[in-house]
């Protein structure tokens, strides 16, 4: 009998060290590891099947950020922006912290203008609040975020391929002036 109770004391104590594993302990979102995982099991099932979008997402001018004000504050930002996504998805869809101040969105079953529509929404909800020092109500200002948009095409070579059109639509973007979307 107390063998059972160990092996299933071992068992859950694994299963909890596994999802820990996959979550980052900063923004309690995905970690890069579970984007990895889950945007190759979402690349496998809707290569020929259905729409996939991809949301990368930067946080701008975050250097800034952490070299005026420090990191612990730069870590509130972070968190702040991550809840900010979480708020502005559906249930099914997958944030993940891709890593320092960058994020992945995964959106199933959604046309790129519903994913331009998620991402144009995650930009006004981030900027819209003044963010203030709790310790001092010091004002921080608005936070601003850039996010390249793409959407899975059936030429798509690999997930790599499907990243890195994200990014270059990030980095165009950041180019035509920050806190917007580009869809590429």
């Amino acid at each position: 009998m107390k063998s059972n109770e160990e092996l299933k004391a071992l068992r859950q104590e694994f299963e909890r060290a596994q999802s820990e594993a996959l979550i980052d302990p900063l923004t309690n979102v995905n970690n890069r590891r579970s984007f990895d995982k889950q945007i190759d099991t979402l690349y496998s099932y809707h290569k020929d099947k259905g729409e996939l979008c991809l949301l990368m997402l930067d946080i701008d001018d975050f250097k800034k950020v952490n070299d005026t004000l420090g990191h612990v504050i730069g870590d509130q930002v972070i968190k702040y922006v991550a809840t900010c996504i979480n708020n502005c998805i559906r249930g099914k869809d997958f944030v993940a912290r891709y890593g320092g101040e960058e994020f992945a969105i995964l959106l199933a079953n959604t046309p790129a203008s519903g994913a331009m529509n998620v991402a144009n929404n995650i930009c006004r909800t981030i900027n819209k609040k003044q963010l203030k020092l709790k310790s001092s109500g010091n004002n921080i200002g608005l936070i601003s975020v850039s996010i390249g948009v793409t959407k899975l095409n059936n030429l798509e070579a690999s997930t790599t391929s499907f990243i890195e059109r994200a990014d270059s639509a990030l980095y165009q973007a950041k180019r035509q002036g920050k806190n917007q979307a580009f869809l590429i």
